[in-house]
């Protein structure tokens, strides 16, 4: 299991959904209650990046344990891209509602927690290429008895 190289680009994919609950997504000087109480907008502050953040870690986690059937790891990669470009596009909708009813004189910045999830994808498509390598390996080496 370990020694296939999906294996590490799915941990590093969990990782990078781990990331995000230590990288904020969002600063703001304006202190506004329901946000940016502590100025810093971060993944536990809105249930629904949170359930999405540990859904990719879990999901990446999962295809690690399906090491022996192929198939299911590469839908599951692409799970996992879907999981990781909607993370972001989620984050900047929530963000973008909230700082309208701060008004226009709130200046928001954009921090790595809101990129972080392009590393996931990244790691994704890695894991989808060496998945369909090791599946033509295999069928070659089937071809060959």
């Amino acid at each position: 299991m370990i020694q296939r190289i999906q294996t590490l680009y799915f941990l590093l994919t969990a990782l990078s959904f781990g990331a995000v609950f230590f990288l904020p997504f969002a600063f703001s000087q304006t202190t506004t209650l329901p946000v940016f109480a502590d100025q810093v907008f971060q993944v536990e502050e809105q249930p629904i990046l949170l359930i999405q953040a540990i859904a990719g870690a879990v999901v990446a986690m999962a295809a690690i344990l399906f090491f022996n059937n192929r198939p299911l790891q590469i839908r599951l990669g692409y799970l996992l891209i879907l999981q990781a470009i909607a993370l972001p596009i989620v984050a900047f909708v929530l963000l973008s509602g909230m700082t309208s009813t701060m008004g226009s004189s709130a200046v928001v910045q954009y921090k790595p927690g809101l990129f972080v999830p392009v590393a996931a994808v990244l790691f994704s498509i890695l894991a989808i290429i060496s998945i369909r390598k090791d599946e033509h390996l295999v069928k070659s080496m089937d071809r060959l008895r």
